[in-house]
């Protein structure tokens, strides 16, 4: 079963057992557009393929429906976008610029397609909730010019993948489609294989190259003794000249500016490679021959690809520590090298503006904004936020004790740093965690100039050769991991999409009243809950010091919740709770619960496992009005089932079956397995699901009558009862 890439709000595939629902009155659609845009005309192949796939035609005359493209900047602004009907005949895609008008256009796309026609498009307006949104790439240019730590298949094996067009071609229109707008590029130093260096004549390569002794884990991951032109250590695996590396590179750059993507290329420091031996130059930072020529490299490389939006430099995996206090310290011979590059790209072309981001790590922002006083064009800093262990909590506190207090005093944007060093190979997706990470971001020092970029170190993102399974051998990250991509870039633009978890098993209770969250539910559970009429909203969350924390810095959403007289918060470990709440039942049934959420990991640890055991079932099963839902998500698939996933999902399912007469999965990347006393689970239908849906009328972004549809088609279904027991 394929998936149809063009989907990107947590979309599920759309199957043929689904019939068009379009109105017969508009067969043939005509778009208007500035041709000249290679974003909007981006835009336009998604809703062309949308439209033809769900029966319209195309026509540039005589037609019945016309989709109008527009940029208006007044009250919309950057990446914005606007999505109007006017009359029956008429929908116009306004955008803040032309990347709100892509945006827009792709939103519009997915709601055709989701919604299997033109009746599904509604009026929507959308400004970007973090400005910048990025992905962090360590880059293998070639055997001789690694990233940072390459001592994995994942870098060895990517490096011919560097060099495929079609790879950064899917890579980038996928970038695009889930909002990112920064690809960060992470290297030590490629400029003599992408660069011609005129003043170096002897330091520069052609071809691409790689080792042939086995890089792993035991390997010294700085190369410090990689004689990069003694042929006898590689091999070569693509023959080209220095002028088609610098014509292949213009065209990848080329085709991400049309995409909306700006490009950054990020050092690390300081490596030499290529050059190291030659001229004088070495890697000691005090080396005033090794300053010139890092500086040169800068310039020619920035006058070579004018598509480079910014520079990033780190402080200093690679430096003598002593050493370079003799030139003023590591933020001085920053200034030296990189932001003297800079300048001299921006002397040759004095209105181009290029951003330089200054990671925090083992420096200084009071010497090095000193340093950089001169420098002219947009200056950040990062940080380390998620520090490599980006799912184990929504709430990083290194960035308020380390970096706080100087970035307010000093004032400089500062980027994020997602770093996931944890999970690479496992399809992880939650939507409730990112959704209350982002959330809790801090926004503020951002100044509505920097953003986040996500990604790990020890791992590339090309194409996955570790895989048993032949056919899923060379398969792109970008398409394997998709629903993570599509969480971080989507949510990172909108976090008004609505939470499935709440909408989906709440259409099984006829009138809910009382509803029971076991922990998740700031940052937006609780917020869909609020739209129902309940009496009651009790939230039990472990943690004391993440409810202070958020009421300390809340949100608008946060605050909100929090703000809601019905919610109750216990704070408590969520089993004890339940099991003190299931006494009280037993002499006061009019206290149990219409919804029980439990919005926890799934179980792989003795801490975790205490909450999917047969007695705590049976416990929820004492807490539950009679016609009340218990809900909980497992991680899941609709197109293949891994042994592991279908053992875990098996062992929930028979776990639930021991305390519930009956038992239903939704089936998806996030498997939502409800579980009542009673048969309306298993009795009601899809029609008279969305009927109730259609009933209540909530403001909604993603649960509609036709994503409800979708999640919920009998197809589906089949196919995971099939899979979870061949």
């Amino acid at each position: 079963m394929s998936r149809k890439t063009a989907l990107s709000v947590l979309l599920l595939l759309v199957t043929a057992t689904l019939s068009a629902t379009h109105c017969d009155a508009i067969q043939k659609v005509t778009i208007t557009f500035n041709k000249d845009d290679p974003r909007m005309a981006f835009a336009v192949g998604n809703i062309e393929k949308a439209l033809l796939e769900t029966g319209y035609e195309m026509g540039s005359s005589g037609t019945d429906l016309q989709i109008v493209f527009d940029i208006f900047v007044n009250g919309l602004g950057p990446q914005a976008f606007r999505i109007r009907k006017e009359g029956d005949r008429v929908i116009r895609i306004i955008g803040g610029d032309s990347l709100g008008a892509m945006y827009g256009g792709l939103e519009l796309a997915e709601m055709i397609t989701l919604g299997d026609g033109i009746d599904a498009i509604q009026e929507k307006a959308r400004k970007p909730y973090v400005f910048r949104r990025g992905l962090k790439f360590n880059i293998p240019f070639d055997g001789r010019a690694p990233s940072y730590d390459d001592t994995g298949t994942a870098a060895q094996k990517n490096i011919p993948v560097m060099w495929e067009f079609d790879f950064w071609k899917t890579f980038l229109d996928a970038m695009a489609r889930n909002r990112y707008n920064v690809l960060t590029l992470w290297t030590n130093h490629p400029y003599p294989g992408i660069v011609k260096l005129d003043k170096y004549p002897d330091i520069g390569y052609k071809d691409v190259w790689v080792q042939k002794k086995p890089v792993d884990v035991k390997s010294d991951r700085h190369l410090d003794d990689l004689d990069v032109y003694d042929q006898r250590n590689f091999t070569v695996v693509k023959k080209i000249s220095l002028e088609k590396k610098i014509a292949y590179w213009t065209k990848v750059f080329d085709y991400a500016e049309a995409r909306g993507i700006e490009i950054y290329i990020f050092h690390w420091n300081i490596y030499t490679f290529g050059a190291k031996g030659r001229h004088g130059i070495d890697d000691r930072p005090d080396n005033p021959k090794l300053i010139a020529y890092m500086r040169y490299c800068l310039g020619e490389f920035l006058k070579t690809y004018p598509q480079i939006d910014g520079i990033g430099v780190t402080a200093g995996e690679h430096v003598n520590r002593n050493l370079v206090k003799t030139v003023g310290g590591i933020e001085e011979w920053l200034w030296q090298t990189y932001g003297r590059g800079v300048m001299d790209a921006k002397a040759a072309n004095p209105q181009r503006e290029i951003r330089f981001v200054f990671r925090q790590h083992q420096a200084n922002l009071g010497k090095i904004v000193n340093a950089f006083q001169d420098f002219d064009g947009p200056f950040n800093t990062g940080h380390k936020y998620a520090r490599a262990r980006l799912y184990s909590t929504s709430t990083s506190p290194y960035l308020d004790i380390e970096y706080r207090k100087d970035l307010e005093k000093y004032k400089v944007p500062c980027w994020l740093n997602l770093r996931n060093d944890d999970i690479f190979i496992y399809r992880w997706g939650d939507a409730d965690y990112v959704r209350e990470f982002l959330q809790n971001v801090p926004r503020d020092l951002m100044r509505f100039e920097a953003g986040f970029y996500m990604g790990p170190d020890g791992f590339v993102w090309g194409r996955e050769f570790i895989s048993k399974d032949p056919d899923l051998v060379g398969e792109l990250e970008v398409n394997k991991h998709w629903y993570r991509f599509m969480l971080w870039g989507r949510l990172g633009y909108d976090l008004t999409l609505s939470e499935e978890i709440v909408h989906l098993p709440l259409l099984f209770v006829p009138e809910p009243k009382r509803a029971l969250v076991l922990s998740g539910g700031l940052g937006g559970v609780l917020q869909e809950l609020a739209k129902y009429p309940l009496q009651r909203l009790d939230y039990a969350e472990l943690d004391p010091l993440l409810i202070e924390a958020v009421r300390q810095f809340p949100t608008p959403l946060t605050a909100g919740e929090l703000a809601d007289p019905r919610l109750n918060v216990e704070l408590v470990d969520g089993r004890l709770l339940v099991r003190r709440l299931a006494r009280e039942a037993g002499s006061q049934p009019e206290q149990r619960y219409d919804l029980i959420l439990v919005n926890l990991p799934y179980p792989s640890t003795l801490q975790l496992n205490r909450f999917y055991t047969v007695e705590f079932f049976h416990m929820l099963r004492d807490l539950l009005a009679e016609d009340g839902v218990l809900v909980l998500g497992m991680p899941g698939s609709l197109s293949y089932l891994s042994d592991e996933l279908r053992d875990l999902n098996a062992m929930v399912y028979h776990t639930l079956q021991e305390a519930f007469p009956h038992v239903r999965p939704v089936p998806g990347d996030l498997t939502l397995w409800l579980a009542s006393p009673a048969s309306e689970l298993s009795a009601l239908d899809t029609e008279s699901l969305l009927a109730r849906w259609e009933a209540r009328g909530l403001d909604t972004q993603l649960v509609t009558a036709p994503h409800i549809r979708i999640r919920l088609a009998q197809s589906y279904l089949d196919w995971f009862w099939t899979s979870l027991d061949p």
